[in-house]
């Protein structure tokens, strides 16, 4: 930049070029950057104005957490936050370690059965439909008798509602009563052409079993299972089923995030 004073031209020398330091200014790696002009305009999340007659949205998902029990024999689950906006670092970031079959989370039939679908196969038109949600009420297990009384017809994905549903989420200890699916329950739900089966604990299958029958008669005929629901707060009834799970290649199951929403108007 050139300057004149009293006539005289007066040379300023140029700043030094910026140096771009990798380890410094890694995204990952630099200290967090005064945010003030930023922070001070950051508004608390409101939700959405809703109509009157918006249809309800029910969270049936489990939160996972350390203190998540897992089915015994499934390594345990870790949580470590390894930067914190806290201690300076530019974001928070949190590493999760599990298995797949964590929480509320979906069975491919990959995941008993070699060869056969695997999770990033399954149809997404299954994952999303018109579901049914079916209260058996207080029986230590589902079998044929237990459907015989249960409205089925034309349900194409049908979630139970237990006395499991009372372990989440307070419990951090696993429950080895919990209710489950015989084998001529499952093999009647693929004769009512059922494409989905939902239930409130960790597994369809009863605890300490010999052979995992109810699994393999499901998932043989290619029937999704949604295991780890949370249905406290939901009554029987007929709903849109949402439910996605992790898109992982060649997976056996995954965490999945399942929603249900009211078919009538609020």
């Amino acid at each position: 930049m050139n300057l004149f004073v009293s006539g005289t031209q007066l040379t300023q020398p140029a700043p030094p070029e910026a140096k771009f330091d990798m380890a410094k200014d890694h995204f990952y790696t630099r200290r967090r950057f005064k945010a003030s002009r930023y922070s001070q305009n950051h508004q608390p999340f409101r939700q959405p104005n809703r109509r009157q007659d918006a249809m309800k949205i029910y969270d049936i998902t489990v939160p996972i957490s350390a203190e998540l029990p897992v089915y015994p024999g499934d390594p345990s689950i870790e949580l470590e936050r390894i930067m914190s906006l806290e201690k300076g670092d530019i974001a928070n970031v949190t590493r999760l370690c599990c298995s797949t079959h964590i929480g509320t989370h979906v069975d491919p039939p990959s995941h008993f059965i070699d060869g056969a679908l695997s999770l990033d196969e399954l149809p997404l038109e299954t994952l999303i439909g018109t579901a049914r949600v079916v209260d058996v009420g207080d029986v230590p297990a589902i079998d044929a008798a237990v459907l015989n009384r249960c409205d089925l017809n034309g349900a194409t994905r049908v979630l139970f509602k237990t006395r499991n549903s009372d372990f989440w989420p307070e419990s951090k200890i696993f429950h080895e009563d919990f209710v489950y699916i015989e084998p001529d329950a499952a093999q009647r739900l693929v004769e009512l052409g059922v494409q989905l089966v939902g239930i409130d604990y960790l597994s369809v299958e009863k605890f300490n079993f010999d052979e995992p029958a109810t699994h393999l008669v499901l998932l043989g005929a290619n029937v999704i299972i949604v295991e780890g629901l949370a249905l406290r707060d939901v009554a029987p009834g007929d709903y849109e089923l949402l439910c996605l799970p992790l898109k992982i290649k060649d997976g056996d199951g995954s965490p999945a995030r399942v929603v249900l929403r009211s078919l009538n108007q609020a």
